[in-house]
């Protein structure tokens, strides 16, 4: 996990601790691009796994940075659960752009169901433990997470995080991370002021920029607090 030079330390007293999922709570294993790569070798093509994530790197930042300009580099355009449907199978049919067509619907197909299972999945490191200690603490956590409806299946997997009821996802926001506008809606539903939300992630732009222009404090995941800190 990176380490940012500095970032705000949540006060005590914080009213809601907000939790991103990918990269934060729960990381991919294996990593995607193998993933692709092993779905896309029946097809006849094989590539280097360093290529794949080379190609979804540029593929995600294409298809996941829509609507940002060079005056309001954080906002995003509108999106829905179909529209983030759209995305992933866009960055499929970039990542895997050899395939003709019909193989690389039938790829984009397995690979969205296989990132629904919790199979998929593995905690982070120390954080099953931390969400627990903070549960057992009382402290009132959410999920903030640009992850689709598939995310509820493998959340519900993962204990104690099937605990935790307050769930914001972007497609039904309206507007993904890091645009302000997700977490001043998040803020508006939970009744709490800006300024005594604190969100913990791994992403300096989606997590960390994005809650802290809205006027939240943050954490960067490689710097949790303590639950008692909180």
């Amino acid at each position: 996990m990176r380490t940012l030079a500095k970032h705000d330390r949540p006060r005590f007293g914080v009213d809601r601790v907000v939790l991103d999922v990918t990269g934060t709570l729960l990381v991919p294993n294996p990593h995607p691009a193998e993933v692709y790569g092993q779905a896309a070798e029946p097809f006849g093509l094989n590539l280097p796994t360093a290529t794949m994530k080379h190609r979804m790197i540029r593929a995600m930042s294409l298809h996941f940075g829509v609507g940002a300009t060079a005056e309001e580099p954080l906002l995003r355009a509108p999106t829905n659960e179909q529209r983030e449907r759209e995305r992933w199978q866009q960055v499929v049919f970039d990542v895997l752009r050899e395939l003709s067509q019909s193989h690389r619907q039938l790829v984009f197909i397995q690979l969205w169901d296989y990132f629904a299972q919790p199979q998929a999945w593995r905690w982070q490191t120390g954080m099953q433990r931390w969400v627990s200690d903070c549960l057992e603490q009382g402290l009132p956590l959410a999920i903030a997470t640009n992850f689709d409806q598939r995310v509820h299946r493998v959340l519900d997997h993962f204990a104690p995080l099937d605990r935790i009821e307050a769930r914001f996802l972007s497609a039904e926001i309206g507007f993904s991370k890091p645009d302000p506008r997700f977490f001043a809606t998040v803020s508006r539903r939970l009744g709490h002021p800006a300024n005594r939300m604190v969100m913990i992630g791994d992403d300096e732009i989606n997590d960390l920029a994005g809650s802290n222009a809205a006027g939240w404090q943050s954490y960067h995941v490689s710097q949790r607090p303590q639950p008692n800190q909180l």
